[in-house]
């Protein structure tokens, strides 16, 4: 007989006469009592959930919190780039940039335009779409690894 890990087992109780039929053995036939218990082990299907059921729940459960957490540093990435207030006449947009946003990605250096202004108006798409990017290949890395951890765990 194979048994699966997922199987529930009965314990019967029968007695001398033969509770059940006749069909179960009477292992306690010297017995002077009248009633004996007769153990043994009865497979029968299992109504509840299965692990393998289980595990699909939980991956989806991961994948949906991964990516709430990605949508929330998704709106943090492009509220968090703000490059707008006073500024004095003869500004640098490199130092603009540096001191509103002390955290980015992009070099103001890098963007190319006409004049400062241009390249303050540039620079904050840039970085937004820089910092988007980054989380998308966050992202796709975090649930190609919860795929692959449940393939292996269902072979």
């Amino acid at each position: 007989m194979n048994l699966r890990g997922s199987e529930r087992f009965a314990v019967l109780n029968c007695n001398d006469q033969g509770q059940h039929g006749g069909s179960l053995p009477n292992y306690d036939m010297g017995c002077p009592r009248l009633w004996c218990l007769w153990v043994m082990l009865q497979p029968f299907p299992s109504f509840g959930v299965e692990p393998e059921q289980m595990r699909t729940p939980y991956l989806i459960l991961k994948v949906l919190l991964v990516t709430a957490a990605a949508v929330t540093a998704a709106y943090y990435a492009i509220a968090s780039v703000n490059v707008s207030g006073l500024m004095s006449t003869n500004f640098s947009a490199a130092d603009v940039i540096r001191e509103r946003c002390p955290l980015h990605l992009v070099q103001p250096e890098w963007i190319a335009g006409t004049d400062q202004v241009d390249i303050l108006l540039r620079w904050p798409i840039t970085e937004m779409k820089a910092r988007l990017a980054v989380l998308l290949v966050l992202w796709v890395f975090s649930v190609s690894i919860f795929a692959v951890q449940f393939r292996r765990r269902h072979r």
